[in-house]
This record gives structure tokens, C-alpha cells and sequence, in this order.
């Protein structure tokens, strides 16, 4: 009915006032009012008010449907109604479909016209970020050889710029503010990470000149010693050198391991086509420097009581040990930081076969939940030295004892030896003090230099001279340039969006 219509249109209103702009009115069934009444003042746009106003129109009865009324003749008996009806003549001109049609034509085109400017620089900026990302397929066309084979080289050299840039620096306006790069990484290694691990192999100065007075006496045999020998300096500073060998070792490795990461950040950034992301295992300076892990293989983990006797699968990288379910390391145990872990021999059980140590911290703080120390095993004697010496390299270091020998034997040395060979033991002690401070600092400056000239820059001539070389040795360069399903969605994605915003604009 009329009433509900009104009630209906009441609460549109209102709530159409807070809403939108483009309300406009429509009433219908304006010729089957009862007589007497009208909608005039809706119409009028006085008992409530819209701003766009309202617009009356008489639709086809159900009868009219039936028999198929023509709508030309709906149309004029539409307005001969308006034309017609006291209550409406004088606004007959603003009512019924044809005038709605317009006001609605009209209303939209205002829309449209008001909303382009937006629209166009909406799809413009679209368009340069696609354009962008164009820019990686611009060379390549899936049934030309020529053109794949043109990309691979592009992609290469890219390769190798962004390589050279990660390491160098970079100098254009495209620098990363968010993290480091792998130069300044390598270059934190070579100048706070190596100085504090050759800072942190400490000496005991007690057993250096117990060691000095051994070596002294030991070359003097039966006799006595009117000069202090060198020998005693050499045989020291000998042992003392061979100790910076393991912060030199694990400087190494930080660096293979930053120089993996640059390549595989290049690699995912230039090269796009997944066979020649594979290329990068190829045999060659490039991937024969090292690896992040150092060791892998199966050992038996003792005394954790839910896994306990169970041989797992260890993996052992420069900065923490975990252990695996199985080689295919799918699901992992646990991950160990080596941050100030050592390592000691343990004695297997009586009918025991293996051979044990365990990892364990100084400070007597649990290494894994409950558990004070980590108890491993290995079948062989060879294969636990090998596991303990791939754990001196990653910068786990064996336990230091002072065993009850040692100390009465020191203390033997101090109370027998002689004022001469006290001074003979300083003048040694010095010399070797002296003398290190000369190594240290040259160790300190010159192993960087021959990382970098033995490593970073072989790496990177094996890039620029060499790794076209094996790429097009390899195999057939087209099948190399086999894009992914992957790739082909993503590029095939783009190119129809690129059109559909050009066509847009066209339009536009």
C-alpha cells in the first residue's frame, strides 16, 4: 500500500540525507490511488525533502504485461496521465520514465566525469609499476631462440652487476636503508667479529712460563746454561701462532657463508628462469670455496631421557648445531647456538663399543631443558676426531684441565729452579709478549686482505670471466631458458593487466 510505501520511505530518507548525494525519488503506482488522494507534496519535494527530488512514473499493470502492451503506447499513456491529472499537469514535464531516464543519464555522467581525474591517475601510476615489472620479460619471446639466448647473457651480466654492487657498495640512488648489505656485513666480520675471537684465545700466564722453564730446561739436558737459548723463544712462539689458526679458520667460514647468501639473494633477484638457478651448483671457484655447514652425519644422542640411544641426523654450521630426524632434514629436533660452548672426552660404558664426548657451558647453565651437558656418540675413533675437530673449526673449544700431575710438576719447577733461570724465563716471556703483539696485529691486517684477495675477488672474476663460460657449456642454452609455470601465470597475469589498463586509458 501507499502507507507502507511512505513509512518505507521515511526511514530511507532520513538515513539517505547522512548517506550520498545522488538520491534520487522514484514513485510509482501513482494511478491506482484512491480518489481524493495524490502525492503531490512528495512530488513537490515538501513533506520529504531529497536533493535530488522525486520523480513519479506509472509502470505497466500486470494486465497490461499479459497482453503484451507495446511500451511506446505505455509511455504515452503515461504521460497523457500526467497531462491529464489536475493534481500533476503543472509539473508533467518532470515526471514519468522518459524524464527519469534522462535525470538518471545525466546523473551518471556528472559521476563519471567528476570521478575520471581520479580514475586516470590511479591506472597511470598502475601502469608504471607494471611497465616496471614488464621490464623483466622485455627480451624474452617464448618461440625465439635468439632472443632467449640474448636474455640469458642480460640476466648474467645483471647477475654479476649486483653481485659486484652487494659487495663493493653501492652508489646510485637505489641504496637499501633498511638492512646491511653483504659487503658491510663481511666488512663487520673482518673488523669486530675477527679481532674478538683472536682477543678471546686467552693464555694462562702461569702455564706460559711453566712451558718457557720446561723448553729451557729440556734443551740444556745435563748441563748448564750460561745463555739463554733461542730455541726455547722458537719452540714458544711456535705454539703460540699455531693457536690463531682456528679464528682465522672460522673468519673464513663467516665470510663463505655471507658471500652464499649474496649469491643466493642476486640469484633470486636477476635470474628468473629456474634452470639457470640451478646453475649456480655448478663445479667452479664459486661453489668449491666452502659452505655454511661444516659437517653432517649421524650420531647417537645418551643421556636425554625421551631420545635417549636414538641416532639423529647432525648438522654442524659455523654458528649452532641441530640435529634432525633424518638425513632428510625435514623435521628438526633442535638448534644449539655454539655461542660459548665446550667440548670434552667422556668414557663409554663398559660393554659399550662407541666412542663419547659432550658439549656442554662453562657456567654450569642447562645446554638443552633439563640437561647440563649433551652427551654424544660415534661408532668409530676416526669419525668422533673428525667431529671433534669440525667443532674446534666452528669455534667450540675442548675443555681446559689442569690435571694433579701438571700442578706438582709446576710446582716442582718453581721451588727447584734457580734465579738464572728465572731471569732466563722472563727475558723469554717478554720476547714472546712482544713478539705476538707484532703477529697479532699482522694477522689482524692481513688475513682480510688475503680473504679478500683469495676469495671475494676470485669469486667475483669466476662471475664475470667464467660463469658464461659454464652456462653455455653446460647444455642446450634454450632448454635453460624454460620458465617455470610459475613464471608463465605471473608474466602472462601482468601482460593482461598492462593491456586492460592501456585499453582503459585509451577509452579514457
Amino acid at each position: 500500500t501507499f502507507g507502507t510505501f511512505f513509512t518505507l520511505t521515511k526511514v530511507f530518507v532520513f538515513n539517505s540525507i547522512f548517506i550520498g548525494f545522488r538520491t534520487i525519488g522514484v514513485v510509482t503506482k501513482l494511478d491506482i490511488m484512491d480518489e481524493g488522494t495524490d502525492a503531490r507534496e512528495i512530488l513537490e519535494n515538501k513533506l520529504l525533502p531529497l536533493r535530488r527530488g522525486y520523480v513519479g512514473v506509472i509502470n505497466r499493470s500486470q494486465k497490461d504485461i499479459d497482453g503484451q502492451k507495446d511500451i511506446k503506447l505505455a509511455i504515452a499513456a503515461e504521460r497523457k496521465y500526467f497531462l491529464s491529472h489536475p493534481s500533476y499537469a503543472h509539473m508533467a514535464e518532470k515526471l514519468g520514465t522518459p524524464y527519469l531516464q534522462k535525470t538518471l543519464n545525466h546523473q551518471l555522467t556528472d559521476h563519471i566525469r567528476n570521478t575520471l581525474p581520479d580514475l586516470r591517475n590511479k591506472l597511470q601510476k598502475q601502469m608504471i609499476v607494471l611497465e616496471k615489472d614488464l621490464g623483466e620479460f622485455k627480451n624474452f619471446a617464448p618461440d625465439d631462440p635468439t632472443i632467449k639466448t640474448k636474455a640469458m647473457l642480460q640476466m648474467i651480466q645483471q647477475f654479476a652487476l649486483s653481485f659486484e654492487r652487494a659487495l663493493e657498495g653501492s652508489r646510485s640512488n637505489e641504496i637499501n636503508t633498511i638492512e646491511l648489505s653483504g659487503g658491510a656485513k663481511i666488512n663487520c666480520l673482518f673488523h669486530e667479529r675477527f679481532p674478538f675471537e683472536i682477543v678471546k684465545m686467552e693464555f694462562d700466564e702461569s702455564d706460559l712460563r711453566r712451558e718457557i722453564a720446561i723448553a729451557i730446561c729440556n734443551i740444556h739436558g745435563i748441563r748448564i746454561g750460561l745463555f739463554t737459548p733461542d730455541l726455547a723463544f722458537d719452540a714458544i712462539v711456535k705454539k703460540q701462532i699455531a693457536r690463531l689458526m682456528e679464528p682465522c679458520l672460522k673468519c673464513i667460514d663467516l665470510v663463505i657463508t655471507e658471500l652464499l647468501a649474496v649469491v643466493h639473494s642476486c640469484t633470486e633477484k636477476d635470474l628468473l628462469m629456474p634452470k639457470i638457478k640451478r646453475k649456480k651448483t655448478i663445479p667452479g671457484p664459486a661453489t668449491s670455496l666452502g659452505n655454511q655447514v661444516i659437517r653432517k652425519g649421524f650420531m647417537c644422542l645418551h643421556n636425554l631421557s625421551i631420545i635417549k640411544g636414538r641416532d639423529f641426523w647432525f648438522v654442524l654450521s659455523s654458528e649452532s648445531l641441530a640435529w634432525y630426524k633424518d638425513e632428510e632434514e625435514k623435521e628438526i629436533q633442535y638448534i644449539l647456538p655454539l655461542v660459548n660452548l665446550k667440548i670434552r672426552d667422556m668414557e663409554a660404558g663398559f660393554m659399550s663399543r662407541r666412542h663419547m664426548f659432550a658439549l656442554f657451558y662453562p657456567s654450569g647453565s642447562n645446554i638443552y631443558k633439563d640437561y647440563k651437558q649433551l652427551e654424544l656418540s660415534c661408532e668409530s675413533l676416526d669419525e668422533m676426531d673428525s667431529w671433534k675437530a669440525s667443532f674446534l673449526r666452528a669455534g667450540v673449544y675442548p675443555e681446559k684441565i689442569h690435571n694433579q700431575g701438571e700442578e706438582e710438576e709446576n710446582k716442582i719447577i718453581q721451588e727447584v729452579i734457580d734465579p738464572q733461570l728465572k731471569r732466563q724465563v722472563e727475558v723469554i716471556r717478554n720476547l714472546v709478549e712482544s713478539y705476538m703483539c707484532i703477529v697479532t696485529k699482522s694477522t689482524k691486517d692481513l688475513v682480510p686482505k688475503t680473504i679478500t684477495h683469495m676469495i671475494i675477488n676470485d669469486t667475483k672474476n669466476y662471475i664475470y670471466e667464467e660463469l658464461l663460460i659454464h652456462v653455455y657449456a653446460s647444455e642446450d642454452q634454450v632448454n635453460l631458458m624454460e620458465e617455470s609455470p610459475e613464471e608463465v601465470k605471473r608474466r602472462e597475469e601482468k601482460l593482461a593487466m598492462f593491456h586492460a589498463c592501456k585499453t582503459a586509458l585509451d577509452i579514457i
